[in-house]
Formats: structure tokens, sequence, C-alpha cells
């Protein structure tokens, strides 16, 4: 661990062992944000969720992105049960209906790549 702490320079290593804990945090004040019945619009719609996250968040995402390391565990399972802790109900309607899972596993990829090319 310690190697990889100091593997891409102190920092970078800093952020990429404490990306889970950063997205988090910007996930969690965001998804509480949300109403169900917005979600529920913007699912039926194939709505990207990347566009509809605010400017500060995604701004902040893209310029600690390339620094986040390996985003394996950014999946829905993991959005899911950060949904739990601010969103419950949004959490409920992923497990609950396949199409929402199906576009939340869509909008994953999506986030994940804007996250990583910084952009």
């Amino acid at each position: 661990m310690v190697a990889n702490l100091f593997g891409g320079g102190f920092m970078n290593g800093l952020l990429a062992q404490n990306a889970p804990r950063i997205i988090k945090g910007f996930m969690c004040k965001y998804l509480g944000s949300i109403q169900l019945n917005d979600m529920m619009d913007w699912i039926t719609a194939n709505k990207n969720l990347w566009d509809e996250i605010p400017a500060q968040y995604k701004l902040t995402l893209k310029d600690y992105g390339p620094k986040l390391g390996d985003l394996s565990w950014f999946n829905s399972e993991w959005l899911i049960q950060t949904a739990r802790e601010s969103a419950p109900a949004l959490a409920s309607l992923f497990l609950g209906w396949d199409e929402g899972r199906e576009w939340l596993d869509r909008q994953i990829v999506i986030i994940k790549n804007n996250i990583k090319e910084g952009c």
C-alpha cells in the first residue's frame, strides 16, 4: 500500500486511495437533491445523467479525474448503496425497476468516462 501511495506521487496516490469517499460525498449531496419523479422522467426519456450533474461537481470531478486511479469500484451497486444514505427512494427505484437499473448501468459508464478523461 505504501508503494501505491507514492507510486504516482504522494498526492495522486492519496487521491486515488480516497476516491470512493471523495466521489461518495459528491454523489450523496447530489442524489439527495433529486426528486423521485424527476429521476423517473430522466429514465423514461433516457436522459444523460452526466448532463444533469451541477457544473461545480462536474468541474471538480474533471479536475481530479485523472488522479483518481482505478474506478472499478464505481459501479451501479456502489451508487445504489450510496443513494441509500441520502436518497433511499432512488435506491429502491433502481433495485425494483429493471429499466431504471439498465439506465443506471449506462450512466455509470458515461460518468466514469467523463471523470477519467478530465475534459
